[in-house]
């Protein structure tokens, strides 16, 4: 498991930190974004209404069934969150010399 926390659904299978690999954590994320400039209410109604769906009890249990935790967010956090992984793995391709075609 690449994640930094076993997976509810197979808690069985360790993390790659807790097998031996220190500080490697690695999992796949979504979220969603709007144009630059979409106006301030709008991104909070979409927020607010995203985060029903989060929050509803049948559709989490589904998807953590399939091992996809959700996560309610702010605009805020999700932006920082966002920025970070940037970071992150903007070194990774820098390092490798990846390139896009």
């Amino acid at each position: 498991m690449t994640s930094e926390k076993r997976v509810a659904a197979i808690p069985e299978i360790p993390t790659v930190d807790e097998s031996g690999v220190r500080d490697y954590a690695f999992s796949t994320w979504c979220g969603l974004f709007a144009p630059a400039g979409t106006p301030q209410q709008v991104i909070s109604r979409l927020n607010d209404e995203t985060g029903k769906i989060v929050e509803d009890g049948e559709t989490r249990k589904k998807l953590a069934g399939q091992g996809l935790p959700m996560i309610k967010s702010s605009p805020e956090a999700f932006a920082s969150f966002f920025q970070c992984e940037m970071e992150r793995w903007g070194k990774v391709v820098k390092a490798a010399k990846i390139h896009a075609n």
